[in-house]
C-alpha cells in the first residue's frame, strides 16, 4: 500500500507531492517499493525456510506475529530514512509514520485475535485518497478512491468466501484502517 498510495500523490495529485517534483517520483516509488515489498517479502521467504512459519498464508494467528513486526520495522526504517534524508511535506511524514504505526496496530491485535491484514490495507488506502480529496481537492484523485473502493469490496468478500476471515475481523481490519489513514491526513495536516 505505501507504493500504491506514493504513486497515485504523484501521478493524480502532484502538488501534494511537493517539494518532490514529478522527475522524482519513480526513484522515490521504487526505493519504497524496496523497502516495504521486496525486503518483506525475502524476509518472509527467510522464515518459510528456517521453518519459523509453516506456509506463506499465515493462516494460524500466532504465526503472523513475528512477519508483522517485521513488516513494522521495514516500514518504521523506511519512514526514518525518507523524512531525515529527503524534503518530504507533511502528506508523505504523516502517510509513512501512520502506516508504520497500522502495521504496529495491526502486529498487537493479531497477538490476542486475527484481524484481516488486507481490509486494514485497503481501507487504510480508501482512508489516506479521501483524506488527500479533502485536503487537497483534486478531480483527479476520484478515480484513484473509486477503484480502491471497488478493489477493497472485491478482496474483502474474496476473503470471506474463501473462509480465510469472519465478517467480524473484515470488519475490524477495515475500521483499523480507514480510520487510521483518514484520521492521520485530516488531523495532522
Amino acid at each position: 500500500m505505501p507504493t500504491a498510495i506514493f504513486a497515485i500523490i504523484f501521478y493524480f495529485a502532484p502538488e501534494a507531492a511537493k517539494p518532490i517534483n514529478i522527475e522524482q517520483g519513480p526513484r522515490l516509488i521504487g526505493s519504497i517499493a524496496l523497502t516495504t515489498i521486496l525486503l518483506p517479502i525475502i524476509s518472509l521467504l527467510t522464515l518459510r525456510f528456517t521453518s519459523s512459519i509453516s506456509s506463506f498464508w499465515l493462516e494460524d494467528r500466532k504465526e503472523r506475529v513475528l512477519p508483522f513486526f517485521i513488516m513494522a520495522v521495514y516500514y518504521g526504517a523506511t519512514a526514518y530514512l525518507l523524512i531525515s534524508r529527503i524534503p518530504v511535506n507533511d502528506f508523505f511524514t504523516v502517510i509513512l509514520i501512520t502506516m508504520t504505526l497500522m502495521v504496529v496496530v495491526i502486529s498487537l491485535i493479531t497477538i490476542y485475535w486475527k484481524i484481516s491484514v488486507h481490509s486494514t490495507a485497503l481501507c487504510g488506502l480508501v482512508g489516506f485518497i479521501l483524506g488527500l480529496i479533502l485536503k487537497v481537492p483534486s478531480a483527479e484523485l476520484l478515480y484513484p478512491l473509486i477503484a480502491s473502493i471497488l478493489l477493497a469490496g472485491t478482496v474483502m468478500s474474496a476473503r470471506l468466501a474463501l473462509n480465510a476471515h469472519t465478517p467480524g475481523q473484515i470488519m475490524g481490519g477495515s475500521l483499523v484502517g480507514f480510520f487510521m489513514g483518514a484520521g492521520s491526513i485530516l488531523i495532522f495536516t
